[in-house]
């Protein structure tokens, strides 16, 4: 997901699969050359709100997580949804 409000940050949601370890939420701030990861839980989709920075929300395997502050601290939403 291309961050709406910065040029050349991009976020990638991904579940382990074949490569342990690689799942989660990363995070590029140079178009792609590094990346950094943000959440180690198997992450499926990944939104960025597209008015205020920072703000993103993944699905995992078992809740909802939200960060305000562009993935340095997530909060899980609860476990209530479908």
């Amino acid at each position: 997901v291309a961050d709406p409000l910065q040029s050349g940050r991009f976020f990638l949601s991904a579940e382990d699969g074949p490569t342990a370890g690689a799942g989660g939420v990363w995070r590029s701030d140079d178009a792609g050359a590094t990346w950094r990861r943000l959440l180690t839980a198997d992450a499926g989709r990944l939104v960025a709100h597209l008015d205020r920075p920072g703000v993103l929300a993944v699905g995992t395997r078992t809740d909802v997580q939200l960060s305000l502050d562009g993935g340095a601290t997530w909060r899980a939403l609860g476990t209530g949804l479908p």
